[in-house]
C-alpha cells in the first residue's frame, strides 16, 4: 500500500511511531535463567549462565556465548561485563545446557560423564574426589589421613577434604580427627627425639639412666632419658642409679666399662681389692706380679715361683703331659690354653706338654723349607727362574720357565734340561 503524504499518512505515522515508541520504552526484568531482548524475556544460551534480575529497558541485546566463549551481543563487537547479568562458563567448565541459572549450572563431560562445578557439604568422615560431585568415605590405605569434612568445590586435578595427621599423631578410627600416639617404654629404653619407637638406654660412660614410661610420639626433645646425679652411676640395666664406688673383695678387679667386680685374670696378677670407681677407661685393682713373681693361689699377693709351684694346687696337682696340644698350634709360655701357630717358618706338630716359661710345641723349619698352610709340617721352598733358549743364531729365542725346589746344581739342570 502506498501512501501519499497527507493528514492521513501523517496521522498513521504518528500511530506507528507512538506504538513503536512505548514498546522500546517498556521496562522489562527477567529471573534467573534468562535476560531480556526486545522487551521479552529470552532463555540463557548453552556455554553462559543467567543469575538474573537482567533489566533493560530499550530494545536489548540478544546474547550470545561463542567459540572462545566470551559473552557477545548479537550486532556488537564488545565483551559483556554482567550487563543483565549474563555471564560466561569458567575455563574448566565451559557448557551448560539452557537456562542455567548460576556458576554451578557449568559442567565438563570426561569419560561421558558430566562433572558440575559446584560446591558439596562433605560430613566428617567423607571427602570429594577428584572429578567427582559426589563425596565418598574417607581413606584408609595409612593411619595419617583424616576427613573433617566441609564444603568443596569439585576439583578436576585433586582430591578436596583429605588431610594428614602429624609424626606425633594418628587418625581416629572413624577417621573425622586426629589423636596423639602414645608410645610406652619399659624401663632401660627411651624415646629418642622425632621417634616414634623406643631405643635402648644411651651408655655414655655409664651417665644415663631410662626408667621408662609412657610418651607422646615424635618428641621435640628425648623422653625417659635421665641423667645419674653425682656421685652416682646407672646400674647395669640402665634403669636407675646406683653408688659409683664399689668394694672389690680380694682377688677380684674391675675391668674398664663394667660395673661389677671380676676374678681376677691369671696366677701372673695379683687382685688386693678394695674400693673402685665405676666408669673409668682403665682395669681397677688389679697389676702384674714382677720379674719372674707369680701371684698365690687367691691372687691377693705375688711370690717367687719356686714358692708358687709349692704353693698353688693348680701347679702341684698338674702330671706331666696333661695338656694336649692338637697340630697346627702350640703352648704359649705360662699358660695352659693353646695357641694357633704363628710365623711362616715355624710349624707345630702337636702333643703333649706341662705348663713352663717357655713356648711349647712351637718348631722352626729347616733351611728352604717353610710351614704348609695347616702349619703342621714343612715344605721345601720353590724359586722361580726363567731361560731363554732358542737355535743357534735365531734373533728370537724362545722363553721358558720353571720351579726350583733347592739351590742344588742337580735341581738346576734338572729344571732347565728336563720336564718342569
Amino acid at each position: 500500500m502506498k501512501f501519499n503524504y497527507n493528514l492521513f499518512s501523517y496521522t498513521l505515522c504518528l500511530l506507528c511511531t507512538e506504538i513503536l515508541y512505548s514498546q522500546s520504552a517498556h521496562a522489562v526484568s527477567c529471573g534467573a535463567g534468562q535476560y531480556p531482548y526486545l522487551s521479552w524475556c529470552h532463555d540463557c544460551t548453552e556455554g553462559c549462565y543467567c543469575t538474573g534480575p537482567g533489566f533493560h529497558q530499550g530494545w536489548g541485546y540478544l546474547y550470545s556465548c561463542d567459540t572462545d566463549k566470551a559473552k557477545t551481543k548479537f550486532g556488537a563487537s564488545w565483551q559483556d561485563s554482567g550487563w543483565n547479568n549474563v555471564y560466561t562458563c569458567p575455563k574448566d567448565f565451559p557448557k551448560s545446557e539452557k537456562k542455567a541459572k548460576s556458576v554451578e549450572d557449568c559442567y565438563v563431560e570426561i569419560a561421558g560423564k558430566k562433572i558440575y562445578n559446584k560446591r558439596a557439604t562433605v560430613k566428617a568422615g567423607q571427602y570429594l574426589p577428584m572429578q567427582s560431585n559426589t563425596p565418598v568415605a574417607c581413606k584408609t590405605d595409612n593411619d595419617k589421613t583424616y576427613c573433617p569434612g566441609g564444603t568443596f568445590s569439585a576439583s578436576l586435578t585433586s582430591d578436596q577434604g583429605l588431610k594428614k595427621c602429624s609424626d606425633s599423631e594418628k587418625a581416629s578410627s572413624d577417621r573425622t580427627k586426629c589423636e596423639h600416639i602414645n608410645v610406652k617404654c619399659e624401663a632401660g629404653r627411651y624415646l629418642p627425639s622425632g621417634w616414634s619407637s623406643c631405643s635402648p638406654c644411651k651408655s655414655d660412660g655409664n651417665r644415663y639412666y631410662c626408667p621408662g614410661g609412657s610418651f607422646s610420639a615424635a618428641p621435640s626433645t628425648n623422653m625417659g632419658l635421665k641423667e645419674c646425679p653425682s656421685g652416682k652411676v646407672a646400674n647395669p640395666g640402665k634403669t636407675g642409679c646406683m653408688d659409683s664406688t664399689l668394694n672389690c673383695k680380694a682377688g677380684q678387679y674391675l675391668p674398664r666399662g663394667a660395673t661389677q667386680c671380676k676374678d681376677c685374670k691369671s696366677r701372673y696378677y695379683l687382685c688386693a681389692g678394695g674400693p673402685v670407681t665405676i666408669g673409668l677407661t682403665y682395669d681397677q685393682g688389679i697389676r702384674k706380679c714382677d720379674g719372674n713373681m707369680v701371684a698365690n693361689a687367691e691372687n691377693t699377693s705375688c711370690v717367687t715361683d719356686t714358692v708358687a709351684k709349692e704353693n698353688l694346687e693348680l701347679i702341684k696337682s698338674l702330671p706331666a703331659g696333661t695338656i694336649s696340644v692338637p697340630a697346627g698350634k702350640y703352648l704359649p709360655a705360662g699358660k695352659r690354653t693353646p695357641a694357633t701357630c704363628r710365623g711362616t717358618t715355624n710349624y707345630c706338630p702337636g702333643g703333649d706338654f706341662d705348663e713352663a716359661s717357655v713356648d711349647q710345641g712351637i718348631v722352626e723349619c729347616p733351611k728352604n723349607t717353610r710351614a704348609n698352610k695347616d702349619k703342621t709340617a714343612c715344605t721345601a721352598t720353590f724359586t722361580k727362574i726363567q731361560m731363554q733358549y732358542g737355535p743357534y743364531g735365531k734373533d728370537t729365542p724362545y722363553t721358558r720357565q720353571c720351579w726350583l725346589k733347592t739351590d742344588s746344581a742337580e735341581d738346576f739342570k734338572s729344571c732347565v734340561f728336563g720336564t718342569k
